[in-house]
């Protein structure tokens, strides 16, 4: 059976959406370049859900999704200010005013997220995103992407190690949702967002998806492409998921907290589920787990 993917809200145009995600990367730009000098920065670009088509309900979700924005600097020492507390949290003021500048009356705060281009690159395992999945805000555009096929088996082996080691993070959670009444839940939450999202393409990469097609893909076209793959009960999760992130946004919004809360829950238990059933493909089951 198809897995139900709700249209985008009537209600919050995805346009405006759109726009006030942009303008929160822009507020960055603006500030990324106010504060370093002109040759430290390489580029500046945005990345993820933020960049990509919204097809729906699925493929953004206000204030639960992160706006990616990544920076290349030339050298360390053009990042050493940043290991500074002052310098950043004075950048984050600078961004919350530039944001705040460029939009009046927001329909949702976008929640931004800054990763170090340098970072990335130390890390062994690291291949860089499809350049059609990159927006270059400043500075150079990313270099072209090209893979020979042992980086390609490479990541396959990496994608099937990050699909399990997720199976440590759900060991701990009962003990460590068992103090969180509340709203105080939301703090697993959150920790499920980076776990969540990468568990439908590493999935599809051991499924024989190339790399290149299934991280340039948005989560709706994710879920049909599970679906397809016998992976209903993935699929279905996966969306209960980003679902629920709505159903919180929307409590939240409209001060409803015993609502946001039952919905942190929901997020919580479907978010677990998506892990489960990632590692449960890792190891190798039959390929189907609808």
């Amino acid at each position: 059976m198809r897995v139900d993917l709700p249209p985008w809200p009537s209600d919050l145009p995805a346009n405006a959406i759109r726009a006030e995600a942009r303008a929160m990367a822009d507020a960055w730009t603006e500030v990324l370049a106010s504060v370093l000098p002109a040759d430290a920065i390489r580029g500046i670009y945005l990345k993820g859900s933020a960049n990509r088509p919204w097809d729906t309900a699925i493929d953004y979700v206000p204030e639960r999704s992160d706006v990616d924005i990544h920076i290349a600097l030339r050298s360390a020492d053009d990042e050493r200010p940043f290991d500074d507390l002052a310098f950043a949290l004075d950048i984050a003021t600078r961004v919350e005013r530039a944001y705040d500048a460029r939009v009046s009356l927001p329909l949702h705060r976008p929640k931004p997220q800054l990763t170090f281009v340098s970072a990335l690159h130390a890390l062994a395992d690291y291949v860089p995103s499809p350049p059609a999945t990159v927006l270059t805000l400043a500075g150079e555009a990313p270099p072209a992407l090209t893979l020979d096929e042992a980086t390609r088996a490479a990541q396959r082996v990496r994608d099937r190690e990050n699909l399990l080691a997720n199976a440590a993070f759900l060991d701990a959670l009962p003990r460590r949702a068992v103090d969180r009444p509340g709203a105080l839940i939301e703090r697993l939450v959150d920790e499920l967002s980076w776990r969540v999202s990468p568990v439908a393409p590493r999935v599809l990469s051991l499924n024989g998806d190339t790399y290149e097609d299934v991280w340039s893909l948005n989560r709706s076209a994710l879920v049909r492409r599970l679906e397809a793959a016998g992976r209903e009960g993935l699929a279905t999760a996966f969306v209960g998921y980003y679902l629920a992130g709505w159903r919180v946004f929307r409590a939240t919004r409209g001060g409803h907290g015993e609502r946001a809360i039952e919905a942190m829950r929901d997020a919580l238990v479907s978010g677990t589920e998506v892990l489960r059933l990632g590692i449960a493909a890792a190891e190798g089951d039959d390929g189907r787990d609808g």
